[in-house]
C-alpha cells in the first residue's frame, strides 16, 4: 500500500466514503499505476500488483522475496541508464541526414528533450527503488537483530522444555524444569506447558529424587492446572498415564494404559503415548505389542530416541542379543547414559562377554559415581557371582539395596540381584528378589521363562509355582480389550 501511494499519489482502494473504501479493499482490484503516473516500469507495476493480491498465497511470502525482486528491477534500470550514457554521439548521428531542414531541426530538438526527460524519469525510478530497497533491507536487518535480542516466547520455552523433558537424564531434566517454569510464569493459561512441567517434575521424582515428595506433589498440581484449562488436552492425558505408572501407585498398568489410549483417541498423531505404551508392554511381557508401539512412535517421529532405545531392550528380552547390540549402538547415549549403559552391560553379560561388561561398568561408575538406584552395583554383584566371588557379590548387593531405595526403576536392579543369587545357588534369596521385581512393576513372564541366568533354580518348586502364576497374569494382560 505504501509503495503504491508513493507512486500513484493515492491509496490503492480509495473510495468516496469509508464504507466504499472498505468494500473496495474486499472486492475491487486497484487501478493500474500507469493510470496515475507515466513511465512506470512494467516490472514495478507487476511487483506492486503482487503485493496487493487478495489471496495470501499469491502475495510475497517473505520480505526477502520482495527485496530480491526490487533489487533485480533496480539493477535492470541502472543498467539501461548506463547503456544510454555510454552511447557515443557519433553512433547516435551515424544514421542522421546530413542536411536537415529547419523543421527537422525542431523535431530533433523535441526528441532530444523527450529522451532527456525519459532519462531523468528513469534515474528517478532508480533512486526511488534504491531508497525503497534499502528501507526494506534495513527493516529485515532490524527485525532479525530485534528478534535475536528478545527473550524467548512462551511457545519457544514450551517446545524447548518438551524436548528436554522426554530425555530422562538429570541435566536435561534441569533444563526442562527451568524453561517450563518460565513458560507458565509468563502465561499461566498455557495448558500444554503445565502438562509438560508436570512430566518434568514427575521425572525428577521417579528417576532422581524419589525421597523428595515435593516433586510428586508439584507434578500433580501442574497436571490439574492443565486439565482445568483444557479437559480434553491429549498431552495432559498422556502425562496422566506417566504419573500413574509410579512406584508410589504400585505401577497400575491397566490404568496407565487407559490414559495413554485416551490421549491417542484425542490425537492419533502423538508419538510419545505410543512410546510410553511400549514401555509398559515391555515391563508386563507383551514384547511383540511393545515393538509395535515403539515402531508406531518412530513412524510418527523418527527423532523419538527413547523408542529407538527400547526396541533394543525388547530384543534383549527376546534373546536376540546380536540384533539388540546393533540397536543399542545406534542409540544416542546422552538420552539417559546410566540406563543405556546399564542395559549394554546386561547385553554383554548375556553374550558371555564378561570382561567387556566389567570394563564398561567401571567406566560408567567413574562417570556416574552416585549410581542412582543402585543399577551399577547390582550388575557388579552379578559379575562377582558369576565369577564365584560370593562375599564380594553380597557386599555389592547390599550397596545396590542401599542406593536403590525408592528408585523408580529399582525393579530392574531387583531382577539382576535375583540373577546374582541364582548364580550363587541361593534359591530362597533369588525367589525373594524375583517376587519383588514382579510385584514392583516388572512382571515380565517371557524373560523369567527363558533367561539362562535363572537356570540354576528352574527345578525349584517355588520358582515353578511363581512362573505358573506369572504366566496366568501374562495371559490376562494379553486378553485386555484396550490392547
Amino acid at each position: 500500500v505504501l509503495i503504491y501511494e508513493m507512486i500513484a499519489g493515492r491509496i490503492p482502494f480509495a473510495g468516496d466514503s469509508v464504507s466504499e473504501t472498505f468494500a473496495n479493499m474486499i472486492n475491487a482490484e486497484p487501478q493500474p499505476l500507469s493510470r496515475f503516473a507515466s513511465n512506470v516500469p512494467n516490472e514495478l507495476q507487476r511487483i506492486v500488483a503482487k503485493m496487493l493480491r487478495k489471496t495470501k498465497d499469491e502475495r510475497y511470502q517473505t520480505m526477502r522475496d520482495l527485496l530480491t525482486d526490487l533489487k533485480n528491477l533496480n539493477e535492470g534500470l541502472s543498467f539501461a541508464e548506463k547503456l544510454e550514457r555510454t552511447a557515443s554521439p557519433e553512433a547516435e548521428n551515424a544514421t542522421a541526414i546530413p542536411q536537415a531542414t529547419p523543421g527537422d531541426a525542431n523535431k530533433e530538438t523535441a526528441e532530444t528533450q523527450r529522451s532527456f526527460s525519459q532519462k531523468i524519469k528513469n534515474r528517478k525510478w532508480v533512486v526511488a527503488l534504491t531508497v525503497f530497497a534499502a528501507l526494506i533491507a534495513g527493516a529485515i536487518v532490524f527485525y532479525q537483530n530485534w528478534n535475536l535480542n528478545q527473550p524467548p516466547s512462551v511457545q519457544d520455552l514450551y517446545l524447548q522444555g518438551r524436548f528436554y523433558a522426554v530425555r530422562e537424564n538429570r541435566a536435561d531434566n534441569d533444563r526442562a524444569i527451568q524453561m517450563l517454569e518460565q513458560a507458565v510464569a509468563l502465561d499461566p493459561n498455557h495448558a500444554l506447558a503445565h502438562a509438560e512441567l508436570a512430566r518434568a517434575y514427575g521425572t525428577r521424582y521417579f528417576q532422581f529424587e524419589p525421597h523428595q515428595k515435593q516433586w510428586e506433589e508439584k507434578s500433580h498440581v501442574e497436571l490439574e492446572k492443565a486439565f482445568a484449562l483444557a479437559p480434553d488436552l491429549p498431552e495432559a492425558h498422556e502425562v496422566r498415564g506417566f504419573l500413574l505408572w509410579m512406584p508410589a501407585n504400585r505401577f497400575p498398568h491397566e490404568q496407565a494404559i487407559g490414559a495413554y489410549r485416551r490421549a491417542l483417541v484425542l490425537n492419533p498423531n502423538l508419538d510419545e503415548p505410543h512410546q510410553q505404551l511400549g514401555k509398559i508392554y515391555l515391563h508386563i511381557g507383551l514384547l511383540e505389542e511393545a515393538l509395535t508401539e515403539f515402531r508406531k512412535s518412530l513412524e510418527l517421529n523418527p527423532g523419538n530416541t527413547m523408542a529407538r532405545y527400547r526396541i533394543g531392550i525388547v530384543l534383549i528380552h527376546q534373546g536376540k542379543y546380536e540384533e539388540a547390540l546393533r540397536s543399542l549402538k545406534s542409540t544416542p547415549p546422552d538420552i539417559n547414559p546410566a540406563i543405556v549403559g546399564r542395559d549394554t552391560v546386561w547385553l554383554l553379560i548375556s553374550l558371555d562377554r564378561r570382561e567387556e561388561a566389567a570394563e564398561l561398568l567401571a567406566e560408567l561408575i567413574e562417570k556416574n559415581p552416585i549410581d542412582e538406584g543402585g543399577q551399577f552395583a547390582s550388575f557388579k554383584a552379578l559379575l562377582s557371582a558369576l565369577a564365584g566371588n560370593a562375599e564380594q557379590a553380597e557386599r555389592e548387593i547390599r550397596d545396590a539395596l542401599e542406593k536403590g531405595k525408592g528408585f523408580g526403576h529399582f525393579h530392574h536392579a531387583a531382577y539382576i540381584i535375583a540373577c546374582a543369587y541364582a548364580a550363587l545357588n541361593k534359591p530362597e534369596e533369588a525367589m525373594r528378589f524375583l517376587q519383588m521385581a514382579a510385584e514392583d512393576g516388572y512382571p515380565c513372564y517371557p524373560l523369567f521363562e527363558r533367561d539362562a541366568n535363572l537356570d540354576s533354580i528352574r527345578q525349584n518348586p517355588k520358582f515353578q509355582s511363581f512362573l505358573s502364576a506369572q504366566k496366568r497374569q501374562w495371559e490376562y494382560y494379553k486378553s485386555l480389550p484396550q490392547l
